[in-house]
């Protein structure tokens, strides 16, 4: 018998253990289409510190692990799948208000520009966004992120964009770096002040862009933004946010090209 391997957590009775690795040894075909997953059936694994050394079938785990002095840490995952956790790489995660109604008026024909316009979509978030406290909005946070966690999410990215004024869209990047701190799930922030343009701003564009351009960016959010480019650093201390351009509704290439400008984001 070969040496033991040391770990000091296990679990063990894993139904269908998803290793994402075709060549994983013991693992089986399984139905059609899912050869790549490499899925290891009543399996064990086992782990040292916050790394995963060992991955075996129940049958072989006595013979092939142990702890560093008694017994490791085990957890009977009761026949369950296990799979590494899911990246969900486009939410809004920070913002106020709901808007189901819009469903109705979408299945009865209306467009999103035609419910835009009226005072809904983006819009109506916003204003709720906007009046919410950060308590109020770390506690909507603190709910959906729950939620991502039992459905299996473990990173996810966090775009602002329901702010649209430079103290809105600051208390939505707070808030986040806040919940990032405070639980389990890694978030990766995103600054997306040019979401839309904001209600007050519907017949000055312009003057909003300037806004975004002379005080968001070359405020808080740009300052992050310019240092993380000037380092090289995607991930900014405490995961401010990353540097993108994008169009929305509202925005052109020539709108881009300007918000773009002053971080020399090409």
């Amino acid at each position: 018998m070969g040496t033991k391997i040391h770990a000091d957590r296990v679990i063990w009775n894993v139904g269908q253990l998803l290793t994402m690795n075709p060549s994983q040894p013991g693992s089986e075909a399984g139905l059609p289409g899912q050869a790549g997953l490499g899925i290891v059936t009543r399996a064990a694994l086992a782990f040292k510190g916050d790394r995963l050394v060992w991955i075996g079938k129940d049958r072989d785990l006595a013979g092939s692990v142990e702890g560093p002095a008694a017994e490791p840490q085990t957890l009977d995952a009761g026949g369950r799948v296990a799979l590494p956790g899911l990246v969900d790489c486009h939410t809004h995660l920070v913002f106020a208000g709901s808007r189901p109604q819009e469903f109705a008026g979408r299945l009865a024909g209306s467009s999103y520009e035609e419910i835009l316009a009226a005072g809904g979509g983006i819009h109506s978030t916003v204003a709720a966004t906007r009046t919410a406290s950060e308590e109020q909005l770390a506690a909507l946070g603190r709910r959906r992120l729950r939620l991502f966690l039992e459905h299996g999410v473990t990173t996810l990215e966090a775009k602002s964009g329901y702010g649209l004024d430079t103290a809105s869209e600051l208390k939505i990047l707070r808030v986040a770096k806040a919940l990032k701190r405070e639980q389990p799930v890694e978030i990766v922030s995103t600054f997306l002040g040019a979401h839309t343009v904001p209600r007050e701003y519907s017949k000055d564009r312009d003057t909003y862009l300037d806004l975004l351009i002379g005080e968001m960016l070359p405020g808080g959010v740009g300052g992050v933004l310019r240092r993380v480019l000037r380092t090289g650093r995607l991930h900014a201390r405490g995961g401010t946010a990353h540097p993108r351009a994008r169009l929305e509704i509202g925005h052109g290439p020539q709108a881009a090209r300007r918000t773009a400008q002053p971080l020399r984001i090409d």
